[in-house]
């Protein structure tokens, strides 16, 4: 069994910063067949989880 110093990895992403936005849209618009759950608002929202 390995043992890791790391306890979690918590990814997080600003779901309203514009550059990241532009980035997001580029890359989805030639996308097709993708699932809702991969690219609704809710995927990237801020709930406050860290607080």
């Amino acid at each position: 069994m390995s043992t890791y110093d790391i306890d979690l990895v918590y990814l997080w992403v600003d779901g309203n910063d514009p550059e990241w936005l532009v980035k997001k849209r580029k890359y989805l618009e030639n996308k097709t067949g993708l699932k809702i759950e991969a690219t609704s608002k809710a995927r990237i929202a801020d709930n406050e989880e860290l607080k």
